[in-house]
């Protein structure tokens, strides 16, 4: 039981730009892990980009949703990703029926955020672990692009769709 304890106080630190040190303990990191594997979404979102010279052009967005009806358990996810400083967007969703709860969600859509907590989360995910791998591959061959502007190359491309794919429902 002992080994318990002091292994839950173990603190994963890293130095953000602030000088202040964002922590989470790995049973922390776990539970999110759990959260994101068993009510969470990571992949990407395709839009059509309009502006002067992008009209009609394709693009992919990274992102990373959780979804929950139990506000404690969004309290305890969000506490965690702000101990990481990770900025996530909190929104309400209900369908008007009185017998369904109310469905908050927790969404991420900085690119270096979902590298982050996806470098955070891989070890302890089981279901979602191989969309956490392409998500990484994929953020990081748009960083290496790094210009909006330009057209997509076919390694985002494919990425891109490899992870639609996965999200596909069968």
């Amino acid at each position: 039981m002992q080994e318990n304890l002091v292994y839950s106080n173990v603190l994963l630190e890293q130095k953000s730009k602030d000088g202040e040190n964002p922590q989470a303990t790995l049973i922390e990191l776990a539970y999110l892990a759990g959260l994101w594997d068993g009510e969470g979404w990571i992949g990407v979102g395709k839009q059509t980009r309009k502006g002067e010279y992008r009209y009609g052009a394709v693009d992919y967005q990274a992102r990373m949703i959780l979804v929950n009806t139990d506000t404690n358990i969004i309290n305890a996810a969000v506490k965690i990703l702000d101990n990481l400083h990770i900025s996530a967007r909190i929104s309400t969703q209900h369908d008007g029926d009185i017998k369904h709860a109310i469905r908050y969600n927790i969404e991420i859509n900085k690119k270096d955020s979902i590298k982050k907590l996806c470098e955070l989360l891989i070890p302890f995910l089981y279901g979602k672990r191989s969309k956490a791998e392409l998500m990484i591959r994929f953020i990081d061959a748009k960083l290496k692009r790094n210009k909006s502007n330009h057209p997509l190359t076919d390694e985002e491309i494919s990425l891109a769709e490899q992870l639609r794919s996965l999200n596909r429902k069968e």
